[in-house]
């Protein structure tokens, strides 16, 4: 049997709803509002995190660090290398959208917006087709997809089809960015409610508060998941984490994308959330030592939930026991995680 691609349909306000609460329930002392702005670190031993907020400037230590900031921001800080980033080649950024007023119930919607099929890309093919005939004879955004997404709700989908080339870690370029993709998202709904009969009385209800980010940097870990170790399941000894979506390289020219759809889940190893040489830091999520072809699946949020989990776990024991993160009891952890309910 071919595995799931693990694409789950859910609300997003109730999600947001859910995930504060379970954060606050978990005893958690939230710093909303906060940016960070450096670190103080001796020896590869980061000693504080600096953040900047309407209080100022504030400092806090901690015995374990997790980046979990996707752009390896406090890695960045501490100067742990980083993976070859050319920002010529970097995947797009998109932002997303969500219209209202959509005919949910027509069969080329129902067919887009629920994406669970192993081996399709579930972009909508019709819209696609179209759009692309179109741009021949008219001026118009580069997009990819498009991929609509059910909200559980009647008559509303997200989108998912702006794009535009830029360096998210570059302030300047991912300011231009975000608005050139504002317009988009305006200008393709428009094309969207003149084009399609299902989309005609459709209206822009919400726009992403920041464009979404596909790749920026990646830690040179312990150990760097490669895309044929990834296609090919590779079981390691102190596999920690999975990953199952395919592998998704996105273009910025003309909405072009390859698309490898695994044929088993993927492991990664908690050595790939780890740096050789910093004794108290974890990444997790996008931060995780991997080359662009494993990157490309294990950037999407179900993986990265995944290894917050198990950096978290990590972090919670090695916190305890004193001991740095190198020296992690990699047995002991992956019990752990599988008494939580990991499948690994």
């Amino acid at each position: 049997m071919e595995p799931n691609i693990g694409n789950i349909a859910f609300d997003p306000e109730r999600y947001k709803l859910c995930a504060q609460r379970m954060v606050l329930d978990a005893g958690v002392t939230l710093y909303t509002n906060s940016f960070l702005t450096g670190c103080v670190c001796e020896d590869n031993v980061i000693r504080q995190v600096i953040i900047e907020n309407k209080n100022g400037a504030e400092a806090i230590e901690s015995k374990i660090f997790i980046d979990a900031t996707g752009d390896a921001d406090l890695a960045n800080s501490a100067h742990v290398p980083m993976q070859p980033m050319n920002g010529a080649s970097l995947q797009p950024l998109s932002t997303y959208f969500i219209l209202q007023g959509v005919d949910t119930s027509s069969p080329m919607i129902q067919e887009a917006m629920h994406h669970s099929k192993q081996g399709e890309n579930c972009h909508c093919l019709p819209v696609r087709e179209k759009l692309l005939e179109m741009m021949k004879t008219q001026e118009m955004p580069n997009f990819g997809g498009p991929w609509f997404c059910t909200l559980l709700r009647d008559g509303a989908v997200t989108v998912n089809m702006t794009r535009t080339t830029a360096n998210a870690c570059d302030n300047r370029d991912y300011a231009r960015a975000e608005c050139q993709l504002r317009e988009d998202v305006f200008t393709l709904a428009d094309l969207l409610r003149k084009t399609f009969p299902e989309f005609k009385n459709a209206r822009v209800a919400s726009v992403a508060v920041q464009a979404g980010i596909r790749e920026t940097r990646r830690i040179v870990g312990v150990h760097t998941v490669t895309g044929e170790e990834y296609v090919n399941a590779v079981h390691y000894e102190d596999s920690v984490s999975h990953g199952i979506h395919p592998i998704d390289i996105h273009s910025s020219n003309q909405g072009e994308q390859y698309t490898y759809f695994l044929k088993q889940p993927a492991y990664v190893p908690y050595r790939a959330l780890i740096a050789p040489d910093y004794p108290n830091l974890l990444v997790a999520g996008r931060c995780l030592s991997a080359d662009r072809q494993a990157f490309a699946s294990l950037r999407v949020q179900g993986s990265c939930m995944d290894m917050g989990q198990a950096a978290g776990a990590a972090a919670a024991q090695c916190a305890a026991s004193g001991s740095p993160v190198q020296k992690a009891d990699v047995p002991e952890l992956i019990a752990h995680l599988k008494a939580l309910g990991a499948k690994l």
